[in-house]
């Protein structure tokens, strides 16, 4: 698909993006209507934490971070890439927590130890395996910050940790009825020592493991606002090509012509191409002459550019390959 050019006839990034499709379609040809179901039956994705709780938050274990006001996070350490690993570890977590699923934020993790594969004790997202390793983990720190919340809770009113139950982010005194919200007793227990073995909740306990979810990662991947590695852009930063040699097999020995005029923010030419923004990559990359050398190459011309340099190879250009034009 060839990039969309701008008046000037240079391929444009702000012409028509991505979030731009995604906001047109529905007036084109008589409407089409990309719909999902409610976002509010379901977590919201947050951003990214901080390696820190902020102001106001109390961390219960790395993984549970509750405000006063009842703002119930819980981390994501495992990177959403469209397996719903997003949806799935925090729905583990929070039907053994007792949280109120519609209302619970998702932010991903920092770097640090704590959000590290318990298998292989280390960060990273692959091998199909973030459900297998993370799902115990995630049972065992939700039952944890629940029962530290009953205990902070049942404190509070001096009755047996027995007879208080936790659901939908609120403690609730089976005897008597009296309530209280994870976020009035959230800084009490933040203090109270993290349970080594707390009690697992049964089957028949749990409300969202075993029964359809909302994935939380579609609504903003529909309308558009999802950001993408592809998305992040800081101050300097250059876009990076390759070009490899033409046959399969074999090396690639590049020759860097001079160009015509000089290309705005571009960078050092080399065997890659760094350029900024990426259509400047991607234009510069065409005028990069690539002669294959190796058993599948044949030997001919360089295309519109004299080589700097070549390595020994079985293969070279013709000693009238044309030079860039001046």
């Amino acid at each position: 698909m060839r990039p969309l050019r701008s008046p000037r006839g240079r391929a444009s990034e702000d012409l028509f993006s991505r979030r731009t499709f995604l906001k047109c379609t529905a007036l084109v040809g008589g409407g089409l209507l990309l719909g999902y179901g409610s976002a509010a039956d379901t977590a919201s994705l947050a951003g990214a934490a901080g390696v820190a709780p902020e102001a106001g938050e109390s961390p219960l274990t790395p993984w549970v971070r509750i405000t006063a006001d009842n703002r119930v996070t819980v981390i994501v350490s495992q990177a959403e890439i469209g397996q719903g690993i997003s949806t799935t570890l925090p729905a583990i977590l929070a039907d053994e927590l007792g949280a109120d699923w519609e209302a619970l934020r998702l932010e991903t993790a920092p770097f640090a130890p704590a959000y590290r594969n318990p298998q292989k004790s280390w960060m990273f997202t692959g091998n199909s395996e973030s459900t297998q390793a993370f799902s115990d983990l995630m049972r065992h720190i939700g039952a944890a910050a629940r029962e530290m919340l009953v205990q902070a809770a049942a404190s509070r009113w001096g009755v047996p940790v027995e007879s208080c139950q936790a659901e939908k982010s609120r403690i609730r005194h089976v005897a008597s009825g009296r309530q209280v919200s994870f976020g009035e007793v959230a800084a009490d227990a933040a203090r109270v020592p993290v349970p080594a073995n707390p009690r697992l909740k049964s089957p028949r306990e749990l409300t969202l493991v075993g029964r359809a979810v909302p994935r939380v990662d579609i609504p903003e991947k529909v309308d558009g606002s999802a950001r993408f590695g592809i998305d992040v852009k800081v101050p300097g930063m250059l876009v990076a090509a390759v070009r490899t040699a033409p046959t399969l097999g074999d090396g690639c020995a590049a020759s860097i012509p001079r160009p015509r005029r000089p290309r705005p923010a571009s960078g050092r030419w080399c065997r890659w191409k760094t350029a900024s923004p990426s259509w400047r990559t991607r234009t510069g990359r065409r005028g990069w002459g690539c002669h294959g050398f190796g058993p599948n190459s044949t030997p001919g011309r360089m295309p519109t550019c004299r080589a700097r340099s070549w390595p020994r190879a079985t293969a070279r250009p013709s000693r009238t390959a044309p030079g860039p034009r001046r």
